[in-house]
């Protein structure tokens, strides 16, 4: 794991949310419309003064709610994805990201979307495998099927984040810099992914 793409993250979690009611109020039709519109940012806007307000709980709340009354509305969708992987629920965070870029497979977002689904993945890889060696090294390897089962789900979460940056690396309108960062870091999982399948896990940076 990088600093750099942790810190991707990071900045998602700030500026994806203002770059979705930046989108919302660009929207111009009946008044109606209009109105909907203004429900929604409404909604994004509470939600993410209770994520900086470090209440992630209370806007994944707030989101689900959104998200019964508005089923399928693009940016309470992204929003919640991001308020799951902050409240630390990774399973639903990837399921959440996963649904969006389904739904929305030309959102202004989608680069974004996917560059954070493979965060959220890498992620999840991290914590298994850090189970792993916490099994073997203070656990004595007692139980050598548990660190064998859980460095298998480690790196199934590598490899599928790894694919989610490949397909990443197929936008157009992806910045070269991005481009080659991206490729930097899909060699640098590889290369944990080796480790892990050698049973090398103390060797992992994130230890």
């Amino acid at each position: 794991m990088t600093i750099t793409m942790k810190q991707s993250m990071a900045v998602l979690k700030v500026t994806g949310w203002l770059f979705i009611l930046v989108v919302l109020f660009m929207f111009s039709g009946c008044s109606q419309d209009v109105v909907y519109q203004r429900s929604v940012s409404e909604l994004n806007q509470k939600a993410r003064q209770l994520m900086l307000q470090g209440d992630t709980q209370g806007a994944v709340s707030r989101l689900e709610s959104a998200r019964d009354l508005m089923p399928g509305e693009p940016s309470i969708v992204y929003n919640l994805a991001i308020a799951y992987k902050e409240n630390g629920q990774l399973d639903q965070s990837i399921v959440t990201f996963e649904q969006f870029l389904e739904q929305n497979p030309s959102d202004v977002l989608q680069n974004n979307a996917l560059q954070s689904l493979a965060v959220v993945m890498e992620e999840k890889a991290d914590k298994l495998l850090a189970e792993a060696w916490k099994q073997k090294d203070e656990g004595g390897n007692k139980e050598p099927e548990k660190v064998q089962r859980l460095s298998e789900e480690g790196l199934d979460y590598y490899e599928r984040a790894i694919g989610v940056y490949q397909k990443l690396l197929q936008e157009k309108d992806l910045e070269a810099a991005s481009r080659e960062e991206i490729r930097l870091h899909i060699a640098n999982l590889e290369e944990s992914m080796k480790k892990v399948r050698e049973g090398r896990l103390e060797e992992l940076r994130f230890f």
